[in-house]
């Protein structure tokens, strides 16, 4: 059976070998050592992607099981924050957080950052 793990920079494995998108982190990942742990696996492949949103891995994930066989595969998904969008553009994949840092209010009409 294929473990296929997709997901953000958790499932990738982000800062366990390299900061940032690099497929030595994905031989460090949890998903990888649930692959070596247990035998019904034998083949491995991750797809996860540092700051991707769930439309994106939504997406790449069925876009694999289409062009890859999908039979005998175990699907591993890591979902990621809700707040972080994707969208392609101009044949550009752009992807944005709406990450709003600690908020202190000080009048009930005026928000400082």
């Amino acid at each position: 059976m294929k473990l296929l793990a997709n997901g953000c920079s958790m499932t990738h494995g982000q800062e366990l070998v390299t900061d940032g998108y690099d497929p030595a982190n994905t031989q460090l990942c949890y998903a990888k050592k649930i692959f070596d742990e247990y035998e019904i696996f034998e083949e491995y492949d991750n797809i996860a992607l540092p700051g991707i949103s769930n439309a994106h891995i939504v997406e790449s994930t069925i876009d694999y099981l289409i062009t890859n066989d999908p039979g005998n595969t175990f699907v591993l998904i890591g979902w990621t924050s809700p707040i972080r969008y994707s969208f392609t553009h101009n044949d550009h994949y752009i992807r944005f957080n709406i990450h709003l840092s600690l908020i202190h209010i000080s009048e009930p009409t005026r928000l400082r950052r």
